[in-house]
């Protein structure tokens, strides 16, 4: 509830940060609510778009001072790219724009790879890729029970038992898998989340092949049903 956070703004607060998706459920946070909140004049505010840039709606970030994210994501551009928007108030505290807080020595491979990925998602957005991929997940791994509820973000999150996980880990890892483990006590501290379950987070990614899908189901299945 961003209104319980009125009281603890003071004068000594310097930055109010905040996610605009969740890392393990991939829940939108009230993100208007929370850059409306009356503080003082230095307080900037800090929206990380990381999880939600290229797969749910922006329209939120309007009103944040800094609005920062990797590319990598769902936009699939290189690796230490990243894209920033600074309002005048957080231009002015900096003393920059955007575009001039970056190195005195820009990497122009990298930005041209960023422009190219940028392209080619304005071009032809990856939507129905990734809920296809979505739900191809959500069903083969319905029987299991741990499957969460479907966040904004596109991600499956599976709630593992912890005595179930070094077996799975193992099992992923001998398949060749990268699967992302949370943990919802600090990633995500006030939602609900089952006592003595871990996090598992898979993402399906524009450019992830049905092939690469049909691959990855099938000893992620097994793992589960050991």
């Amino acid at each position: 509830d961003p209104e319980a956070w009125a009281e603890r703004i003071d004068g000594d607060l310097a930055l109010i940060a905040a996610p605009l998706v969740t890392s393990v459920t991939g829940q939108m946070l009230p993100a208007a609510q929370i850059a409306a909140l009356p503080r003082p004049e230095h307080t900037l505010t800090l929206l990380d778009a990381a999880q939600g840039l290229g797969r749910v709606p922006m329209d939120q970030a309007g009103a944040w001072d800094i609005v920062a994210a990797t590319s990598r994501k769902w936009l699939r551009a290189p690796r230490q790219t990243a894209l920033m928007r600074l309002s005048p108030r957080a231009a002015a505290a900096l003393g920059a724009e955007a575009g001039g807080l970056t190195g005195v020595l820009p990497n122009i491979p990298l930005r041209l790879g960023l422009a190219d990925a940028l392209a080619a998602f304005r071009a032809d957005p990856p939507f129905a890729s990734i809920e296809a991929q979505d739900t191809a997940l959500r069903t083969a791994l319905a029987p299991t029970g741990w499957v969460q509820p479907k966040g904004a973000a596109g991600t499956v999150t599976l709630a593992v038992p912890e005595d179930r996980r070094p077996g799975i880990a193992a099992a992923l890892a001998a398949a060749g898998m990268e699967a992302k483990w949370c943990t919802p006590t600090m990633d995500e501290p006030r939602a609900p989340w089952p006592e003595g379950h871990a996090a598992l987070r898979l993402s399906p990614l524009p450019d992830t092949s049905p092939d690469t899908l049909e691959a990855v189901i099938p000893p992620l299945q097994a793992a589960l049903a050991r």
